[in-house]
């Protein structure tokens, strides 16, 4: 049998893991964004899929890079992209 206290504290603690849970999810989502919208614009440019992982704030493609770092280089590769759809010659 529990007391209030057991049962106020087994509350507290499941209420902690749901929002945990959620933030976690929320957090997986963005990372699979990221690692999707670099992947995609490497196909883009190269004609092939990169492997990409993650694991403790760092993305590994070829070497380690930060979000920022991944971000800016995936700008590049769509920036690239368009720069080659624009210069390619219309038939």
């Amino acid at each position: 049998m529990t007391n209030a206290y057991q049962r106020r504290r087994d509350h507290r603690a499941s209420t902690r893991r749901a929002a945990y849970s959620e933030k976690q999810h929320d957090v997986l989502l963005d990372i699979n964004a990221v690692q999707k919208r670099y992947e995609d614009a490497f196909q883009d440019l190269y004609g092939e899929l990169p492997k990409i992982t993650y694991c403790k704030g760092w993305y590994t493609t070829t070497r380690r890079y930060r979000r920022g770092d991944i971000e800016s280089q995936t700008d590049i590769m769509l920036a690239k992209k368009h720069e080659q759809e624009l210069n390619a010659p219309e038939d």
